[in-house]
Formats: C-alpha cells, structure tokens, sequence
C-alpha cells in the first residue's frame, strides 16, 4: 500500500483482526499463525482443533465486547480522563495510524536500508564466530523502554547464573516453563481483580452524577 498510488482509506482497516496480547496463542497476522501451526506441529495438536478453539474465542469475545463497551461507555465517555490510558494513547495511535495511511511515513529509504542491512550483517558474524550475543535480543531491547529492558535483562541473569545454582540446572530446565506459565496466571488474576476494584470504586464515584 506504501508504494502504490492507493489514497483510500477503507483497504488500511481490512479485514477485520481480532487483536490478542497473546498472539502467539490467538493468532491475528501472518507471522503469529505461522508460529501458531508450528507450536500445534511440534505438540502434534491436530490443526482443525486450534481452528475451532479460534473461532469460538472470536465469537465470544466479540460478544463479552459488546457487554464490556457498554458498561464501559455508561460509566464515563471513552477516551476520557475516566479511562487515562484511551486518552493518552488513543491520539498517539490514530496520529501514527494517519501518517501510515497519507504516506508521510516512507520506510523505503536507501540510506536507512543499507545501514540496517550492514549492521545486520555485522551482528550476524557475532553468532557465526561464537561470540555470545544475540541479534533477536539486541533487537528487542533497542526496540522496548528502558525499564522493559532492564528488567529482562535481570530475569536472564537470575535464570541463567542464580537459580540453578539453587534449584538444579536439570529441575530448572524441566520447571521453568511451569514457573513462568504459574507467574503470569497469577499476575493475571491480580490484575484483574485490581481492574475490577477500581471500576467498582470509580463507578460508586460518577454515578450520582
């Protein structure tokens, strides 16, 4: 769409996703599909199976939406200062979804694609030497904040040198996954729960007026 002379609108919000925090789980591109099938390959899950579980979900959440939006929408207006996070990165989207979409964004720029392609290539001939780096990893923390970063960075040190030493390379190689997968259940449930508290506070808040 960049490099044709499409000026419309309509083609940059087809077709309909269904967007996921976890798309790994509940594909929405191309990429995360591929890596979807992969992951039902190597678990030998049969791929009629994760076809229906995603259109189930779909259904359901685009019904539970419908519910949550309206309830939503009758506590304050949305994007509001009720809800801070739509009125602060809202703007931010749709300014970056329109530069998009008018073109004023051109990523197709010689200079910046032959520095990207000779940095890649540099960093590649890291791991084709057995120098320990990781290009993915580099990539990830120039991409992410500071703090997101940081904080990576700690686990992997902590999971790499400081607990296996307390628990056994062979049992953290087996349970880490589980420990994980147990971490961001009850980050999850917490969450939540703190989601929940603070519409009920808040709505007991504007509904008198």
């Amino acid at each position: 769409l960049v490099l044709t002379p499409y000026r419309g609108v309509d083609i940059w919000f087809a077709p309909i996703y269904t967007p996921s925090n976890i798309g790994f789980v509940w594909p929405t591109g191309g990429s995360s599909w591929a890596a979807t099938l992969k992951i039902c390959w190597i678990t030998e899950t049969k791929l009629s199976s994760i076809y229906k579980a995603w259109i189930l979900a779909t259904a359901c959440a685009w019904l539970a939406g419908l519910f949550y939006v309206d309830t939503f929408w009758r506590l304050a207006p949305i994007p509001s200062t009720f809800y801070p996070w739509t009125a602060i990165y809202w703007p931010v989207q749709a300014i970056y979804t329109g530069l998009w979409i008018t073109k004023q964004i051109f990523v197709f720029n010689p200079t910046l694609l032959v520095v990207g392609l000779l940095g890649g290539l540099g960093l590649s001939m890291l791991e084709y030497l057995k120098i320990p780096f990781s290009l993915i990893g580099f990539a990830f923390g120039a991409a992410s904040p500071i703090p997101t970063s940081v904080t990576v960075l700690i686990g992997a040190l902590l999971g790499k040198y400081f607990i296996p030493r307390i628990f056994g390379k062979e049992w953290w190689k087996k349970y880490r996954t589980v420990v994980v997968a147990g971490f961001a259940f009850g980050e999850g449930i917490v969450v939540g729960v703190a989601i929940l508290i603070t519409l009920i506070a808040k709505s007991v808040w504007t509904m008198p007026y």
